[in-house]
């Protein structure tokens, strides 16, 4: 069980991470600009190649449309980092201004009760380092009933997600201050022995040489290691909008994917904040490891031979 502070609600700093998708960042600056004023950081990775620059600056000109509703700053970078290094970089850079930060990427549909949700649970949790981040909702819908409106997971989703510089702080991008062994042995202590902690294992080891370039399974081991979970709503309060032919990295939906919950039943999740105690839901997390990362021996073969074949890169 948890604990919370008094309900002393500030607005969190947002952060949103662009990139070269104008549609999308067109939808989220509009939604934002209907919003009360507040603090609003916007970082945009540099094009790849020439082709896709004409994008990029048409995305950095539709943000600054922000300026005249937010208190607004940018981090434009005039070169690719990648998906790795621009994003912990940007969270990096709002956490050392800001205690809080509420995190959207373009490709995220967020909602006002969403904002609302981070605000209060921000505040209520800051102390709490049994919590490392607040999920916007789960990952997937939830196929089995009695889940509780809110529950703790070790799986962040940060499909528009918060959190605190304290649970942040120590990230490390390379994982590079542990062994091979005490990976293993961090996430055994998580998942227990079982083909999980040898998936997630060998998961780690590709982005800690940067065999994949992320940074959010970095995230995942790091709340592992520190053994802190992610306050999750049982329903979305934001949806992945991303699988589409602009997407970089994954273009179909996996399946059952999480999907926006209806504007008129998350008034009711916000006031659970205010007297739910949550605890870890195993029935979650199995559901993920089956459906969505789909983890059995043939994924596990296919993630070995991938180690195995794939030259490391770096993130220097």
């Amino acid at each position: 069980m948890v604990k919370r502070k008094e309900n002393n609600i500030s607005p969190a700093p947002i952060l949103v991470i662009v990139f070269n998708r104008p549609s999308k960042t067109r939808d989220i600056v509009d939604f934002l600009k209907k919003m009360p004023r507040r603090k609003v950081y916007v970082a945009a990775d540099g094009a790849r190649h020439s082709g896709e620059a004409g994008r990029c600056l048409e995305v950095r000109q539709i943000v600054m449309e922000l300026k005249n509703h937010h208190n607004l700053e940018t981090r434009f970078s005039a070169i690719n980092l990648g998906c790795g290094k621009n994003v912990a970089g940007a969270i990096h850079w709002v956490l050392e201004e800001s205690e809080t930060a509420i995190i959207v990427e373009d490709d995220v549909q967020i909602t006002t009760h969403f904002i609302e949700f981070c605000d209060i649970a921000l505040s209520l949790y800051r102390d709490e380092p049994a919590i490392a981040a607040i999920s916007g909702g789960p990952l997937q819908n939830l196929d089995e009933s009695g889940f509780p409106s809110l529950f703790l997971t070790s799986y962040p989703n940060i499909w528009g997600w918060a959190t605190w510089r304290r649970a942040f702080q120590g990230f490390d991008l390379d994982l590079q201050k542990f062994s091979n062994r005490q990976i293993f042995e961090i996430i055994r202590r998580r998942f227990g022995i079982n083909i999980v902690t040898i998936y997630w294992w060998v998961i780690v080891l590709l982005v800690r040489s940067r065999r994949i370039d992320t940074w959010d399974f970095q995230f995942y081991f790091q709340t592992w290691a520190k053994q802190s979970f992610a306050l999750t709503p049982s329903v979305n309060l934001t949806q992945n909008i991303g699988f589409d032919a602009e997407a970089t990295h994954v273009r179909t939906a996996p399946a059952n994917v999480g999907q926006l919950n209806v504007e008129s039943d998350n008034a009711s999740i916000i006031q659970e904040l205010d007297k739910a105690s949550p605890n870890r839901a195993p029935g979650y997390e199995r559901q993920l490891d089956t459906t969505l990362y789909r983890i059995n021996f043939f994924t596990l073969a296919k993630l070995i031979i991938k180690y195995l074949i794939t030259k490391p890169g770096s993130y220097r």
